[in-house]
């Protein structure tokens, strides 16, 4: 179950490999730890948040216009 990590916690998922959850972390936990964990305060259950959809496109980096004047210079 995807949870969202309240406090920081070492948590092993596979029982061996030890890792330091940090708080804001989103972290799939095994559900037959989920309830010890909320009641614990240690965590809370991750809302799903709407996809944004991909970034806009930078614009900032195109390059200076040219100057395209057709207005010929007179010498005199």
């Amino acid at each position: 179950m995807r949870c969202k990590v309240l406090k920081q916690f070492p948590y092993a998922k596979d029982g061996i490999d030890v890792k330091n959850v940090r708080p804001g972390e989103v972290v799939d936990f095994d559900a037959s730890i989920v309830g010890g964990l909320i009641e614990a305060g240690m965590v809370e259950e991750a809302t799903e948040e709407k996809d944004a959809g991909p970034a806009p496109k930078n614009k900032a980096l195109k390059g200076a216009p040219e100057n395209k004047s057709k207005r010929k210079r007179q010498h005199g």
